[in-house]
C-alpha cells in the first residue's frame, strides 16, 4: 500500500492557482503527483483542510499537512519539512552540493553524500573564536557543584572540555542537545551524558531536562550568538542558570573565488547554522536569492527559519536535526529539480 511521505504546496506567482505536490512511497518507487487547482478549488481545499484540522494558518503563510510543512506566498517561496533518512531516495539522483561548515567540520556530511554518488564542494563560510567568558570558564567549573552542564553544540562541547581539563577534570553531568554533541564526550568517563532531549533543539532540552527539585544549578556554556530560549525555558521551570558565552561564530574573511563561483552554480547549498546563511548571502548578494540558485538544505528548523527570513526561495530541513536528516533534506532538494 502506498503511503504519502511528503506533501508540498505553494501558490503560483500570479496567485491564480495553488499546486499541491505529494510524494508517494511504494516499495522502491517514488512517483510524484501534482494537482493544479483553480481559485474555486483552492477555496474548497482550504475549507476542507481547516475542517479536518490538517491546515493551520493560511496559504499566504504556513500550512501543515500531516505534520509536513508547505509554505506559500506570492513569490512561490517554499519551506519543506523532510522526514528521516529512511524515507529518502537516492536512486537516480545526481548533483553538486555545497558544504559550508567551518574547516574540518564537513567530513561526515561529505562522506555520506559521496557514498550516494553526489559531488561535493567544500566552501567553509564560518570560523569559531573565543568569546567574553572563555577565559573564566575553568574557574566557573571549579565553583561547583553544578547539577547540570548544558551543551548545545559540538563546538561548545570542545571549548568546555578544554576548560574542564584546566579545572582539574571534576566529575560532572552533561545535558547534551543531541548525538552530534554527545559524541564529543564519548571517551571521557568523568563527563556523564545524563540527558538528551527527544528532539535535538535547545527549546526541547529546556522543556524536558529532569529536575529533582526547584533551585537546581545549571551552567549553560553557549555561543555568544545563541538566543535566550534555553536559559529562559530552564528558569521558568525553576532552575538557576548561569550562562557563559564561551565561543562565537564569525564569517570567514577570505574565500577562494574560483570555489565560490563553482558553489554558486551548484544544485544545493547546505546550512548548519544561521551564521552560514548570513555569510552565504553576504558573499553572493542578490544572486543567492534568485529562483535558479542552489536550493537550501538546512540541518534543522533554526537554520531553515534564518534562510526563510533572508529570502532564500527553496528551503528543505528535517524534522529531527542531525546528519542523517540533513542528508535526507539534500536528497529532497535534488529530487525537486
Amino acid at each position: 500500500m502506498a503511503a504519502i511521505t511528503n506533501v508540498y504546496g505553494f501558490l503560483s506567482p500570479n496567485r491564480d492557482s495553488f499546486r499541491v505536490q505529494a510524494r508517494i512511497a511504494h516499495r522502491h518507487s517514488r512517483p510524484q503527483v501534482s494537482l493544479k487547482l483553480t481559485p474555486p478549488e483552492i477555496g474548497k481545499l482550504r475549507n476542507s483542510l481547516l475542517k479536518s484540522q490538517l491546515l493551520h494558518g493560511n496559504f499566504d503563510k504556513t500550512a501543515r499537512f500531516h505534520g509536513m510543512r508547505a509554505c506559500a506566498d506570492s513569490n512561490a517561496r517554499r519551506m519543506v519539512y523532510s522526514r528521516g533518512i529512511a524515507d529518502a531516495s537516492a536512486e537516480g539522483v545526481s548533483g553538486k552540493v555545497v558544504l559550508t561548515r567551518e574547516l574540518g567540520k564537513n567530513d561526515k556530511m561529505m562522506v555520506k553524500l559521496r557514498a550516494l554518488g553526489l559531488e561535493t564542494i567544500e566552501l567553509p563560510l564560518i570560523e569559531h573564536t573565543h568569546a567574553e567568558d572563555t577565559a573564566r570558564l575553568p574557574e566557573t567549573i571549579s565553583a561547583g557543584p553544578w547539577d547540570w552542564v548544558i551543551i548545545t553544540s559540538p563546538e561548545g562541547a570542545k571549548v568546555f572540555i578544554d576548560a574542564w581539563e584546566k579545572a582539574g577534570k571534576p566529575a560532572m553531568r552533561i545535558a547534551s542537545v543531541g548525538e552530534g554533541t554527545s559524541a564529543e564526550f564519548a571517551d571521557i568517563s568523568e563527563l556523564e551524558i545524563g540527558f538528551e532531549p527527544s528532539k535535538a533543539t535547545g527549546v526541547q532540552l529546556a522543556a524536558e531536562l529532569p529536575m529533582r527539585g526547584p533551585g537546581e544549578r545549571c551552567m549553560y556554556a553557549a555561543s555568544a550568538k545563541a538566543g535566550s530560549d534555553v536559559p529562559r525555558g530552564l528558569e521558568e521551570r525553576g532552575f538557576v542558570v548561569e550562562r557563559l558565552n564561551t565561543y562565537s561564530t564569525n564569517a570567514v574573511t577570505t574565500v577562494d573565488r574560483a570555489v565560490l563561483e563553482a558553489a554558486s552554480q551548484a544544485d544545493v547549498v547546505t546550512f548548519g547554522s544561521p551564521s552560514t546563511v548570513k555569510a552565504w548571502i553576504q558573499l553572493l548578494g542578490d544572486a543567492a536569492l534568485g529562483p535558479n540558485g542552489p536550493k537550501a538544505a538546512c540541518i534543522g528548523k533554526t537554520s531553515a527559519v534564518a534562510s526563510e527570513k533572508a529570502g532564500l526561495p527553496n528551503i528543505f530541513f528535517p524534522e529531527q536535526p542531525g546528519i542523517d536528516g540533513w542528508v535526507n533534506s539534500v536528497l529532497d532538494a535534488l529530487n525537486q529539480r
